[in-house]
């Protein structure tokens, strides 16, 4: 027994289903009009987002223009007594440390605690005690009784001239 297979489908393979057939251009020019409709449609998002940023931005400068103003004179007047503070705390710190003052930002000088600066102070110190600033107005000092003025170089020659005769006799010739 053999059996016979029919299908139902009556069209012949290779033919189209829909009815006509289609050629390569009228279906690109499909896909440009679906791309092109979808281009447009993003634009409009991308335009209507871009309204939406601006009035947003907007939004916040008026927010903020506001608050500044109800801020009113009285917190500005606050907040420049505030800075001029900060402004006497560091003057008056860079006077009482120096050498501080020098190694460290403004910012960490009014910050930091004042015994810590003056333990700062006296490990950056020059050895000796001075700071080696010298006051141009001040009176200049001679040595106290029992020591010696430095020599001037007429008294080390002399002094060369004396201990080492063969040496001066060398230099001169």
């Amino acid at each position: 027994m053999t059996e016979e297979r029919t299908s139902e489908i009556t069209q012949p393979i290779g033919e189209p289903v829909g009815g006509e057939t289609r050629t390569v251009e009228q279906v690109e020019a499909e896909y440009r009009a679906r791309q092109a409709g979808k281009d447009r449609e993003n634009a409009a998002l991308r335009d209507e987002l871009r309204r939406l940023q601006t009035a947003d931005e907007q939004r916040k400068a008026q927010a903020d223009a506001a608050r500044t103003a109800e801020l009113g004179e009285a917190e500005t007047l606050k907040r420049q007594l505030a800075e001029e503070r900060a402004g006497r705390v560091i003057d008056t710190r860079r006077a009482r440390f120096p050498n501080a003052a020098d190694a460290l930002d403004d910012g960490v000088l009014a910050a930091m605690d004042e015994a810590k600066l003056a333990a700062l102070e006296s490990r950056l110190a020059p050895r000796g005690g001075t700071t080696g600033y010298v006051d141009p107005n001040s009176t200049p000092r001679n040595p106290p009784n029992g020591i010696a003025a430095p020599k001037t170089e007429a008294e080390l020659r002399a002094d060369l001239e004396r201990l080492a005769p063969d040496f001066v006799n060398e230099l001169n010739r």
